[in-house]
Formats: C-alpha cells, sequence, structure tokens
C-alpha cells in the first residue's frame, strides 16, 4: 500500500493533497518501524542462551544458505 500512496504522491500536483499523503506515509513508516522493533524485542526473549545475538551459530548449528561453519 505505501508504494501505491507513494506513486499518488509522485503524480499529485496539489500540495494539500501531496502534504496529506506524505503524512499518511510517515505514520505508516513510523508504525512499521514500532512493530518492527516490538517483534525483535520479543523474539530476543525467546533466544536461546546459547544462540549468539548478532552473527554466527548456537553450538553445533548452521543454517541453510549460510557460509559459516556452524561453532
Amino acid at each position: 500500500q505505501s508504494i501505491v500512496q507513494y506513486e499518488r504522491f509522485r503524480l499529485s500536483e496539489e500540495d494539500t493533497e501531496r502534504t496529506s499523503i506524505l503524512t499518511d506515509l510517515e505514520a505508516y513508516n513510523r508504525d512499521d518501524v514500532l512493530s518492527t522493533l516490538e517483534l525483535h524485542n520479543w523474539l530476543e526473549t525467546i533466544r536461546p542462551d546459547d544462540t549468539p545475538r548478532f552473527g554466527g551459530h548456537a553450538p553445533g548449528r548452521s543454517c541453510r544458505g549460510c557460509t559459516a561453519p556452524p561453532t
């Protein structure tokens, strides 16, 4: 939906409409970022203790398509 709204913004020649669309897009993006942050925070609460926070793998584990060897 944000892509459609952005295209409407680009095609609009009316300042009031463009401002309204940008305001709506900003709110949408803010909600998206906050939702992603909440998801991240929740995932951190269920992350096993033996799983590294950034990069790497848990001992003896690997992932599909990843080039890092299991630790």
